[in-house]
């Protein structure tokens, strides 16, 4: 329900500040459709930003989508006090077959 998923995002935004970092989401869109995705954290202690994955709908691949959710996401973190990028160690490359 959209009470629980309230819930569960609060409850993750506050486990986030406790640790000192804050929790980032971007959605691209082509003509109001949602098209890809970047998540990022900002660990504002230590001045560095994680990158915790993107992806794009295979229809939409090549068309730059990617490398704009991750200039976003380094301008955005740059703004909010990070210097160094740092991929996450979950991250991967998605097999393109899929």
């Amino acid at each position: 329900s959209g009470k629980r998923i309230a819930d569960l995002r609060t409850t993750l935004e506050d486990r986030l500040r406790r640790l000192g970092k804050d929790l980032h989401v971007a959605v691209a869109y082509i003509d109001d459709r949602p098209v890809g995705t970047a998540r990022w954290t900002i660990n504002r202690a230590a001045h560095l930003v994680e990158f915790g994955g993107a992806e794009t709908l295979v229809e939409h691949r090549n068309r730059g989508i990617y490398s704009s959710l991750v200039a976003f996401r380094a301008e955005h973190a740059i703004r909010g006090g990070a210097h160094t990028p740092r991929s996450s160690p979950t991250a991967r490359r998605p097999d393109r077959s899929c």
